[in-house]
């Protein structure tokens, strides 16, 4: 009834899509698609061209230059006669072609080649990036892990939505039938004018009611689809058997437990590691840094914008870096590094006893569940009973409107609430599959 009732209203309220989406398919869709998934994914990659950009300062490096000026002169020089009469013949002709000469060209350019030998700082600093890249890496299955969780939570409450209003859809038949029979009664001066009225008020609650569920239903399909990375005209239609399949407390595994499973465990303990390659990194900076180099370089200058000459002149050699003295200052930052690594250690040991409680927790929340719903289920049996009974007694005459109508209502709660500890239940066998980090193998 609610699968028939429910896909066609949902049918109406949402664009029709050629593939139905239940949660499984929408859950796998997520992975490659979800905005969030992929904006991490894209961190992932970011930090491998991090670790690329680095490893690429071992390989030699080649950079070349050139350069032009003109420097503007003057070389008309006024000597005394007496001092070119004594010049030779070859001077007096320089000095000729000089007075002509107003500004000088000139052209230089080089090849520079170096080659890092020995750089511990570099070397760690690779290793960093390389865990650091492996960190982004638990942060991107994290993060698909929360959309699982996100998604299935409310791909949950979105069935409980539409078992209420199965029920409000039952409820309401039963309600329009009474209400058929009791005007007639009334017509016919057998029956009261405010039990008709009775009965159209609570149709009309039911009816609002009914309203509001759709419009939550929508609102939570929808941002489904966002989280997911779904098409907003995406049909979604969910599959009440999800929620109706109710694995037994006696077939669920609660054993197996390891908190090194736990993602964000994991993401601790590679913080972790990152902040000892960071210490290391520091102390790498006590030694000393050698690299080859290599250079070769021309000049050339004329009057004219012409240099058909060219002076070269070629250099190899090394360079070695070594610290000598820094007033401490590698000593402090060795320190500082050790204390967040010591600050990281309390923030595992913290977070592994969280992991574990939050496991032992949602055990007994499990538990507590099952237990509820037996006794709920139990008890909408009861109030079933009681609603037919009173039906019966009220067609006989025997049991009063107001008995039937207040059966009616106990009945539709104890429904309501079976459903929710129904959900209540489901949530809590999610949350333990998320507490022993297992929420991957269980949207599979």
């Amino acid at each position: 009834m609610i699968s028939f009732i429910c896909f066609f209203v949902l049918g109406n309220l949402f664009a029709q899509d050629a593939k139905n989406w239940n949660l499984k398919k929408i859950l796998d869709f997520s992975r490659t698609n979800s905005p969030l998934i992929k904006k991490e994914a894209l961190k992932v990659e970011e930090a491998g061209e991090a670790v690329k950009e680095l490893e690429s300062n071992r390989r030699p490096q080649v950079e070349g230059a050139i350069s032009g000026s003109t420097m503007f002169v003057d070389l008309n020089v006024d000597l005394p006669q007496e001092v070119v009469d004594d010049l030779s013949d070859q001077v007096k002709g320089i000095l000729t072609a000089l007075q002509d000469v107003d500004r000088i060209y000139s052209m230089s350019g080089g090849v520079t080649l170096s080659q890092l030998i020995y750089n511990p700082v570099l070397k760690n600093g690779i290793r960093s990036a390389k865990t650091a890249q492996e960190l982004y890496g638990l942060g991107k299955n994290i993060k698909e892990e929360e959309m699982i969780y996100e998604i299935s939570s409310n791909y949950y409450q979105v069935l409980l939505n539409m078992s209420q209003i199965n029920v409000i859809d039952i409820n309401l038949k039963s309600l329009e039938q009474l209400q058929v029979s009791t005007k007639l009664l009334y017509e016919n001066d057998l029956g009261l004018k405010t039990d008709n009225s009775r009965i159209k008020v609570n149709i009309t609650n039911l009816q609002t009611q009914r309203t509001r569920l759709l419009n939550g239903i929508n609102a939570q399909l929808n941002y489904i689809k966002v989280l997911a990375g779904l098409p907003l005209k995406a049909d979604i239609t969910p599959d009440q058997q999800e929620l109706d399949a109710i694995v037994k407390l006696s077939e669920v595994n609660q054993v197996g437990f390891d908190v090194n499973n736990r993602l964000e465990y994991q993401s601790l303990m590679k913080q972790k590691e990152l902040l000892e390659n960071q210490i290391a990194g520091e102390k790498a900076a006590y030694l000393p840094t050698v690299a080859a180099m290599g250079r070769a370089q021309w000049q050339a200058m004329n009057s004219e914008f012409k240099f058909p000459d060219w002076n070269g002149n070629h250099m190899v050699g090394v360079n070695v870096t070594v610290p000598i003295f820094d007033s401490g200052k590698k000593k402090h930052k060795v320190r500082q590094a050790k204390l967040k690594s010591e600050q990281a250690e309390q923030d595992i040991i913290h977070n592994g006893k969280m992991l574990t409680v939050d496991y032992l927790n949602s055990i007994n929340q499990l538990t507590t569940s099952w237990d509820a719903l037996l006794v709920q289920e139990t008890n909408k049996e009861l109030a079933e009973e009681v609603y037919d009974q009173s039906e019966l007694q009220y067609k006989e005459g025997v049991a009063s409107l107001t008995d039937l109508l207040n059966a009616e209502v106990s009945f539709r709660e104890a429904q309501n609430a079976y459903n929710q500890h129904v959900l209540d239940y489901k949530v809590a066998l999610l949350n333990l599959v998320r507490s022993k980090g297992e929420l991957k193998t269980f949207a599979e």
